[in-house]
């Protein structure tokens, strides 16, 4: 598969303490890769240098030219004077255009039906905490975004809620990097594994498989 993006030698600091150094990742298209470690450990830092809005202290970020990168953070900043439809709009104008074949309005509206909105002119004020969830999701989603980058996405939805994601994702072809703290959401959607904990040399490790295989390369590493 086509790379899309590397980190070479990357490292950060929080203050004088290291969350992270020496970290290389490539992810190509296809790629599911579940990010897990303790609060703290440097999860959504590490998201926003694969976002390219945080730079590393040390160590390179190269990527793809005209890689787009859609983000979704923990906490999504949405207009709740808006609708739902104009939401996903707004989101589609600030990317070169919809994905290829698709009117923006097209795209927009058939992301929110897969997504279970009824009405698209409903008002984003009007929402529970796990709709507006849908509605960031989607909106980044219906973009096309080359690497697609979710901070706990799980956050708010109910179980109908996840497993809408988890089949969403599955059907990506983007490169997907997950945090989350939702073990069996990560084992359903991920295909690579990584954690971010001090205890591992230079603060990261990562394999390939779900998280049950990483747990199994966890165990076998404490016996070598």
């Amino acid at each position: 598969m086509a790379e899309l993006l590397q980190l070479r030698g990357v490292g950060y600091h929080a203050g004088p303490r290291a969350l992270f150094s020496g970290v290389d990742l490539t992810l190509a298209r296809g790629d599911r890769l579940g990010l897990v470690g303790p609060n703290g450990s440097g999860k959504s830092t590490l998201l926003q240098i694969l976002a390219g809005f945080e730079a590393p202290l040390t160590g390179e970020r190269s990527s793809r030219r005209g890689l787009r990168v859609g983000l979704v953070e923990q906490e999504p900043a949405l207009d709740p004077g808006s609708t739902v439809l104009q939401t996903v709009l707004a989101r589609l104008d600030l990317e070169p255009g919809p994905p290829p074949g698709l009117s923006a309005e097209l795209a927009a509206r058939r992301i929110l039906g897969q997504a279970g909105f009824d009405d698209p002119g409903a008002g984003v004020g009007s929402l529970s905490g796990g709709w507006q969830r849908r509605l960031a999701l989607s909106a980044e989603i219906a973009t096309g975004a080359d690497l697609l980058l979710l901070d706990e996405p799980t956050n708010h939805l109910d179980l109908e809620g996840i497993e809408w994601l988890e089949k969403l994702l599955r059907s990506l072809r983007s490169a997907i990097v997950v945090v989350s703290h939702d073990r069996r959401f990560l084992e359903a959607v991920s295909t690579r594994t990584a954690e971010i904990d001090r205890r591992h040399p230079g603060g990261f490790f990562s394999c390939n498989g779900a998280y049950s295989d990483f747990l199994e390369q966890q165990i076998g590493r404490a016996h070598v």
